[in-house]
């Protein structure tokens, strides 16, 4: 909490909007990974409609540096607000919202408003992470079936179907760095890190002033 009080001290209001920094309580991922599963199985015979809707409460949510990471309570909140879903989507996504809430301990007051946890949530079909995501996350994916959701999002199938395995050693690194264990609760953090990802080059971000940058 020191350390999220001190940053927001020293980049609240910056100009490049590296002003976004949160703790959370790796305790709580529990109850994350429980809500998202029921988000999914609550979206899973949803159609071409709820999937546009969706996207569009995906692609006005809070992004970062990686655009397909995204702010999850941002995206929640507004499906949450879209009343053309079915109510059991929009509790399942309130549901969401209550367990992010216990998890985040502290966090800035940025000028996206975000909520202090961020997820993988691609848009396009072409999202060059996309095709591995269910291996590279693969006990967080188990456990909540986000790939099959987010799939369905960016494709419009949710056929999880054959996923790519990482082949380049950058990549194999940057899971160790960021995991560092195989429990659930690393696997859930890992992937809901806020800006987690690589840039198109492929090369491993590092975190400079609050920024991601390659």
């Amino acid at each position: 909490a020191g350390m999220v009080s001190s940053y927001q001290t020293q980049y609240q209001g910056d100009i490049d909007r590296c002003d976004t920094f949160s703790a959370v309580s790796t305790a709580g991922y529990a109850a994350l990974t429980t809500a998202l599963k029921q988000f999914v199985d609550a979206t899973a015979f949803l159609g071409t409609t709820e999937r546009t809707t969706l996207r569009t409460a995906a692609t006005g949510s809070v992004a970062y540096d990686i655009t397909s990471f995204r702010d999850l309570k941002s995206f929640m909140t507004r499906v949450v607000a879209a009343t053309s879903l079915p109510q059991a989507v929009r509790t399942a996504a309130s549901a969401a919202n209550s367990a992010i809430a216990t998890l985040v301990s502290a966090k800035t007051s940025d000028q996206r408003s975000s909520g202090g946890i961020a997820v993988y949530l691609p848009t396009s079909s072409t999202d060059i992470y996309l095709s591995s995501y269910a291996t590279d996350a693969a006990a967080f994916c188990q456990a909540t079936g986000w790939q099959t959701f987010v799939k369905w999002l960016a494709t419009g199938t949710r056929s999880a179907g054959t996923e790519t395995v990482a082949t380049t050693a950058r990549r194999h690194t940057y899971r160790t760095d960021v995991r560092g264990s195989s429990s659930s609760g690393a696997e859930a953090a890992w992937a809901a890190f806020a800006s987690g990802g690589m840039d198109a080059s492929g090369s491993k971000p590092t975190r400079s002033r609050g920024r991601i940058s390659a």
